[in-house]
């Protein structure tokens, strides 16, 4: 306790009471972050802000923001723009509605953060824990951070009050803008039952320790290789399952579980590994795009 600092406070408010929290980060960045070098000198590569028109590299005393209207054309936002539009009060995370948490879908959640009460902040604290424990209801608010206005949503966990950022109703889309399922042959009963068989026999309580990034533990592992001098060895990637019939799938999967005699099978596992991996491998592909751009213009 006490070796993380707060990354702000501000006062939980709901009706007349206040309750002065102090705000800490639920999560930690673990991902792996690489730097671009100079492959002849391994050097860190500099970014720096270039006029184009000018031809002269700009301090930040001469940015000013814009935003774009069409190509080439741009409205100006001054700082005092921005200061003069309408914000929630300061570091005020005020409370405009209790629901059920089961009402609220997981879409709209975002970034997690624990509070934890400030001096002479407990006693309303406790009294809005066990309030929400009791009711099993959570709180919707409305807060600003970081100059940027959002909703939020204050459960209860065990002892603890957690904050969630939340996204509003126009920046979630709706799943029939976005996904088209052309209509086609229903699956029949015998399918079905077979298909609630095999996701009863992998059922099982909710552990997270149970799942691991694979991809970063490789890529950790790797790297210290590398910093040892070691020669690195490639794996072969696996060739992709075929498509099969769905109810031989179904057999097959249950038939797997009966000779495993437990609740999931070897192949769920690597087939899982195997797509954590591709989408890790996807992210990454996607990251250096920029990067190959920026080299593209650098060259131009």
């Amino acid at each position: 306790m006490g070796a993380f600092r707060s990354l702000w406070r501000a006062t939980v408010s709901f009706g007349l009471v206040s309750v002065p929290v102090k705000v800490y980060a639920a999560t930690e960045d673990r991902e792996i972050h690489l730097r671009q070098l100079h492959r002849r000198c391994h050097s860190p590569i500099e970014y720096r802000k270039w006029c184009p028109v000018c031809d002269v590299q700009v301090e930040a005393e001469e940015i000013v923001m814009g935003y774009p209207l069409s190509p080439g054309r741009f409205v100006a936002v001054e700082d005092e723009d921005l200061a003069a539009l309408p914000l929630p009060e300061s570091h005020t995370i005020r409370i405009l509605d209790f629901a059920a948490l089961a009402e609220v879908d997981p879409l709209y959640f975002d970034r997690p953060y624990y509070l934890e009460p400030a001096e002479g902040g407990v006693r309303p604290y406790r009294l809005l824990v066990e309030a929400m424990g009791q009711t099993g209801r959570v709180a919707v608010a409305r807060m600003a951070m970081r100059q940027r206005e959002s909703l939020a949503a204050l459960r209860a966990l065990g002892e603890v009050l957690v904050l969630q950022t939340m996204r509003f109703a126009d920046e979630v889309r709706p799943p029939t803008d976005v996904v088209d399922i052309p209509a086609g042959s229903q699956p029949d009963e015998r399918e079905r039952r077979m298909a609630v068989q095999l996701v009863q026999a992998l059922s099982a309580p909710f552990d997270p320790t149970r799942y691991v990034n694979e991809r970063r533990r490789a890529f950790v592992e790797m790297l210290e290789r590398k910093a040892a001098g070691q020669a690195i060895v490639q794996a072969p990637r696996p060739e992709p399952p075929a498509v099969v019939d769905l109810v031989e799938a179904l057999q097959a999967s249950l038939r797997q579980l009966d000779g495993a005699g437990q609740g999931t099978p070897a192949s769920a596992n690597g087939a899982r590994r195997d797509g954590d991996a591709r989408g890790a491998s996807s992210d990454g592909e996607a990251a250096a795009s920029p990067a190959r751009r920026r080299r593209a213009r650098s060259r131009a």
